[in-house]
């Protein structure tokens, strides 16, 4: 009798045993399903990449790459007077100052951020030119740009410009990614000065004595906008 019980005894231990090594190899491969789950979480949220891959080098030489006194306009400057009156003529004339305004605003802060050598600056990440502009939201262009985008809801080319921008300047800010910010000033710069502020006089301007400002302004183009060019051209990824 001694020895059925001590036998049933080992039995059972036995069999607690192989029951906790079942356990133990479950959590293991829970463990490790979980962690593989994690790793795929952490590869999806990784960021994408950045100029932080990008020698100084390699970001000046995309910058220079285009070279913006070389350049000219697809279209014409009668093509773009033409496309900026039908602009005008879909938005009321009380809103002409606001739209032109809250652009031309935001592409000369830009400018004065990016434009020559300026950028350079802000090839350094912890440059604390950022940290400025991370405060503003990169000088609070979605704010600003939002607030005239119904004005150029039946300007497709236009609102996706203004969208680009904003999506660029949100983008630059977040990743310190000098090439966004520039982008977004090329766009606006291109907008204002040959789209809005476009070279030319018609002859009922001229008979009224009413004539254009020209600059040099005229002679910097980049060929960034979709609104001039019907596609973006953009150095950023």
């Amino acid at each position: 009798m001694v020895f059925m019980v001590l036998s049933f005894g080992v039995i059972a231990c036995e069999e607690d045993a192989q029951k906790n090594q079942d356990a133990e190899s479950g959590t293991e491969e829970t463990n490790a399903v979980t962690n593989t789950d994690n790793n795929l979480d952490s590869q999806q949220d990784s960021p994408k990449e950045t100029p932080s891959q990008l020698s100084e080098d390699d970001i000046v030489n995309l910058v220079e790459s285009i070279d913006p006194y070389e350049l000219e306009p697809s279209m014409t400057v009668e093509e773009r007077y033409k496309l900026r009156n039908e602009l005008y003529q879909s938005i009321p004339e009380e809103d002409f100052g606001s739209l032109t305004g809250t652009i031309t605003e935001l592409s000369l802060l830009l400018t004065g951020t990016v434009a020559d050598d300026l950028y350079k600056n802000l090839i350094n990440k912890n440059n604390p030119k950022w940290d400025a502009l991370e405060v503003s939201n990169c000088y609070y262009a979605r704010e600003k740009l939002e607030s005239i985008t119904h004005l150029t809801s039946n300007h497709q080319p236009l609102l996706d410009d203004l969208n680009m921008v904003i999506e660029h300047c949100e983008e630059g800010v977040k990743q310190r990614d000098i090439l966004k910010i520039v982008d977004a000033h090329r766009i606006l710069y291109d907008i204002s000065n040959h789209f809005f502020g476009v070279p030319y006089d018609s002859p009922t301007e001229i008979a009224a004595g009413v004539t254009s400002n020209y600059s040099d302004i005229h002679d910097v183009y980049f060929k960034a906008s979709k609104t001039l060019e019907r596609s973006h051209s953009l150095i950023s990824k």
